[in-house]
């Protein structure tokens, strides 16, 4: 199967030789950074004749991560719900001083917190790792 090698130089996305050596997982992880390029990347795995795993999408249509669906542990869920953050990118405007006045957040939740976003490419507005 041929990809559209012009939508993937518009994006800057891995070329055919790059995603013939990355796994299920890794593709995934490309696909889900533009909404657009999915349907290529589906359609990509699929002609590699590999039975893909079923996909619980994290993300709503603009591309934001649901803190309800990206497998938090269920505490640190609970405190960033019960503070009003529902996406990952809505952490990126918060200093890691507001999380530690949060109640039932310590230094196991925010080691947690970074490691989450870190995984998923946001990070503090304080920029702490």
């Amino acid at each position: 199967m041929e990809l559209d090698e012009s939508a993937m130089e518009q994006i800057h996305f891995p070329s055919r030789n790059e995603m013939e050596k990355m796994n299920n997982d890794e593709l995934f992880e490309v696909a889900n950074r533009n909404p657009s390029f999915r349907k290529v990347m589906v359609k990509y795995i699929l002609s590699l004749n590999v039975k893909p795993k079923p996909v619980v999408v994290i993300y709503d249509e603009e591309g934001n991560y649901d803190l309800r669906k990206i497998g938090l542990p269920e505490r640190l869920k609970n405190v960033l719900l019960q503070n009003d953050f529902q996406y990952l990118r809505d952490l990126s405007t918060v200093r890691s001083e507001h999380l530690f006045q949060m109640k039932n957040f310590g230094e196991k939740s925010y080691k947690e917190l970074l490691a989450v976003l870190d995984a998923y490419g946001f990070q503090l507005a304080d920029g702490k790792e």
